[in-house]
């Protein structure tokens, strides 16, 4: 009875397996349906705090063609082998109502953000969005499998403006197949394969199937601003004003949500180029989600009636910053080899790894730079009373001694013209 106990335990995990091979294996298929075929394209999400944030804005471009073949076979796990045919001209495009061979997939805009918000982690959640193709059925005078070639037209350009990271060994082309069947007025699709090469195929290299393109990388970057007072007489209960301009592609973002509301949401999203916060000593404000090619400008101001001595830090303690700020004074976060003028700090290092445009490449990872993370640290040291007996002790001394000079020559003089006059 035990046997036969384990050996159903041991044929049911089998089975459970074996559908879990079979649902892997058709989830790489595009999905087909009434005669057309969708097909994705998926951007990795990265960031290194993990958490939810908005996507790219970026609009990938395809063309899709008949497929040139030649001698090309698909060999069933039956044994059974078809020749691969050219799709018929004419008979595929992006539109249910015009013949168009070309089409996009649109992440995000400005108007609607990445079409809401996804999952980032350190190693990457998948954003995938899809592109339907309509195949006109008139046009096929034979059931049998037919080949196109779909390739990824998106531009360098476009990549390097939007902030996406392509490998440079990305499958830019890939190749689907339709398998045409009859049906009851003609001819219907019933499955569908994307192939990494135009070559045939047996169930030994099912492994070029795939769903669509992927291999795209998309990274955002969260950035802290941090306060500190010191000195014996800095005022660590002041709430020091700070201004932060943001240059984000127009695109949004979340902040730390400064409502006081207990109920409230620990973020909220923003597009806005220009944050006004207040900060005391040991606070920090957070900015979440910024695009790679992000930069920002943070300024503070001394409203109060004290003179400080303030220094600007980044990542791994990197100055930008420092000055005597006044009374009703500022100082904004500068690059030190700009200190003449006042510099956005980028947020990555995705421009200067990937600024070679249509010439370059966009495959360079961007990593943050030392603006990531500022520090204003105000200072304002105690007054020493030595200090101040020491500035002016000699004054009070040679003022001292001229008083002692004077009264004893006054004395002096008193005493001789009281003796002429006896």
């Amino acid at each position: 009875m035990k046997t036969t106990r384990n050996l159903l335990l041991v044929l049911a995990v089998f089975a459970a397996c074996a559908l879990l091979f079979a649902a892997t294996a058709l989830a790489a298929d595009p999905t087909v349906e009434n005669n057309t075929v969708k097909f994705n394209h998926s951007v990795d999400l990265i960031n290194a705090n993990g958490g939810t944030y908005y996507g790219p804005d970026v609009t990938f471009t395809y063309s899709i063609a008949p497929a040139e073949v030649s001698d090309i076979t698909i060999t069933d796990s039956d044994g059974n082998v078809a020749n691969v045919k050219p799709g018929p001209p004419d008979s595929v495009s992006f539109s249910s109502t015009e013949t168009v061979t070309t089409g996009s997939i649109v992440y995000g805009s400005t108007a609607n953000p990445a079409d809401g918000t996804q999952t980032y982690s350190s190693d990457g959640e998948a954003f995938t969005k899809s592109a339907t193709l309509y195949f006109d059925m008139s046009k096929f005078t034979t059931p049998g499998v037919y080949r196109y070639k779909l390739e990824d037209t998106t531009t360098v350009d476009t990549l390097y403006a939007a902030g996406i990271v392509r490998p440079t060994d990305y499958d830019g082309v890939l190749f689907l197949d339709v398998y045409v069947e009859n049906d009851v007025d003609g001819y219907k699709i019933t499955n569908a394969r994307l192939v990494t090469d135009n070559t045939s195929l047996t169930t030994a290299n099912n492994d070029q199937k795939t769903d669509g393109f992927d291999g795209d990388d998309y990274y955002t970057f969260d950035f802290e601003l941090t306060k500190e007072v010191t000195g014996g007489m800095g005022d660590k209960t002041h709430p020091f004003p700070f201004t932060i301009t943001i240059d984000n592609n127009d695109l949004y973002y979340f902040i730390d949500n400064t409502d006081t509301d207990p109920n409230a949401a620990p973020k909220v999203a923003s597009n806005e180029t220009t944050i006004n916060v207040s900060l005391k000593h040991g606070e920090s404000f957070h900015i979440y989600g910024l695009c790679p090619k992000a930069t920002v400008e943070v300024t503070e101001a001394n409203n109060t009636a004290d003179t400080y001595s303030v220094t600007i830090t980044g990542n791994n303690n990197t100055a930008f910053n420092n000055g005597t700020v006044q009374p009703d004074g500022t100082i904004t976060a500068t690059i030190t080899k700009n200190e003449t003028d006042i510099t956005n700090l980028p947020i990555s290092t995705y421009d200067a790894e990937n600024s070679d445009g249509e010439n370059g490449s966009v495959s360079t990872t961007p990593t943050a730079t030392t603006a990531e993370k500022i520090k204003f640290e105000n200072k304002y040291d105690t007054v020493s009373p030595t200090g101040l007996a020491l500035r002016y002790g000699p004054f009070v001394l040679l003022l001292a001694g001229a008083v002692c000079f004077f009264i004893v020559g006054r004395k002096r003089k008193e005493t001789k013209e009281e003796s002429d006059s006896i």
